[in-house]
């Protein structure tokens, strides 16, 4: 049953054209008194967690339909106190959160709801206090890209989700024990947060140099730790599958599976990093330095830095973990490189940009139907 689909497509891209005049309208409409402002800003919020939940929670779900792992998790939330489960060992938080809805009810719209409207409200939480006003909203076009993941892989994507709210207790909240039980929890959802816990560390350590960072310094620190991480990751994966240190016979699969494969067959996840960081590299000068865009600086480079490390250990989601952190440093080097050019000019830009998400949006979307199961969308209410 499963084809592409454009009337899915369609779908899809309106959504996505939907949510970003939300954040949009919820972060720059300007009201006079600060209640209207806080109203305006909320219905906004909300009407985005709203239509995202939506899509999700009333799509139809069959074998090849509505996402690759979907029926999985439906029966595992279904039969979850009926026989044994394999998160009774491990990532518990997950199964603690199935016994708690399951305990309630047995319709998996209900426990798909809070998960999804928990995972949209993420995304608005990190972007309220990321994104900034200022910046471009082109590149929230992409936003549905990781969101369209989740119908596929919805343990993954709550982990992201309460790694994303636990970053802005830790850099913006000044909640530093809260956001680090937040970041820590991820991993008794999905072991894969192991690579994202390992930011709290990083950031300490490197939070004051990586502000500072001009230039040439800045490119030898990415160049140095790009390959030392290649050469310590490549050396890690063969020390544990030589010593057999595994969890579990999907953590060795996971593990090995990228032994084989070249990295460049990866080239959609790497052609993001590359272009971003040459974006860095190019405008860094430009780029204002604020408390919001110094947090946003230390967020990217250590996504840059793991990038390689996650895709030789197998871990093929791991890149969605600050999806939304590279949307918000895309944002504003597009406002700084509109900046540079003259007034005039500067709307016909904006719509070659916006074609260029677009089109990347599309690309994305088409890569991905077959393997998430995500084509032909079909309503089932």
């Amino acid at each position: 049953m499963q084809f592409f689909d454009i009337y899915s497509l369609i779908l899809y891209i309106a959504v996505a054209l939907v949510g970003c005049i939300c954040l949009q309208r919820a972060n720059t409409t300007i009201v006079a008194f600060d209640k209207l402002r806080i109203l305006n800003e909320s219905f906004y919020y909300l009407l985005f967690i709203l239509i995202f939940t939506f899509i999700a929670v009333y799509r139809r779900i069959d074998l090849g339909i509505g996402g690759t792992d979907a029926p999985d998790y439906i029966e595992n939330f279904t039969h979850i106190f009926e026989y044994s489960s394999r998160f009774q060992e491990q990532e518990q938080l997950f199964l603690y959160l199935n016994r708690f809805v399951r305990t309630f009810t047995d319709d998996y719209h209900v426990f798909f709801f809070i998960c999804y409207s928990f995972i949209a409200f993420s995304y608005v939480y990190f972007l309220k206090n990321f994104y900034s006003p200022k910046s471009s909203y082109i590149p929230l076009l992409l936003l549905i890209i990781p969101f369209l993941r989740s119908f596929s892989s919805l343990r993954s994507s709550l982990a992201i989700s309460l790694f994303l709210i636990g970053l802005v207790l830790f850099l913006v909240k000044q909640k530093r024990n809260w956001g680090i039980l937040f970041i820590i929890a991820t991993f008794w959802i999905h072991r894969m947060s192991i690579l994202y816990i390992a930011f709290v560390p990083f950031y300490y350590i490197f939070r004051y140099r990586i502000v500072k960072l001009r230039g040439k310094k800045l490119f030898l620190f990415f160049l140095i730790f790009l390959v030392g991480g290649y050469l310590s990751s490549k050396f890690l994966q063969n020390y544990v599958l030589a010593m057999q240190f595994f969890y579990s016979e999907t953590d060795a699969w996971y593990l090995s599976r990228s032994l084989d494969m070249s990295l460049m067959s990866r080239w959609p996840m790497m052609i993001n990093y590359i272009l971003l960081l040459s974006a860095i590299f190019y405008l860094h000068k430009r780029i204002p330095s604020t408390d919001r865009m110094n947090n946003l600086k230390i967020l990217v480079s250590y996504d840059i830095l793991v990038m390689l490390p996650s895709l030789i250990f197998g871990m093929w989601r791991a890149n969605e973990y600050l999806y939304l952190a590279r949307l918000a440093m895309w944002g504003v080097l597009i406002k700084v490189f509109l900046d540079h050019f003259k007034p005039i000019l500067r709307p016909f830009l904006r719509v070659v940009i916006f074609v260029l998400f677009l089109s990347w949006l599309i690309f994305r979307i088409y890569q991905d139907y077959a393997e998430l199961s995500i084509m032909p969308y079909m309503f089932d209410f």
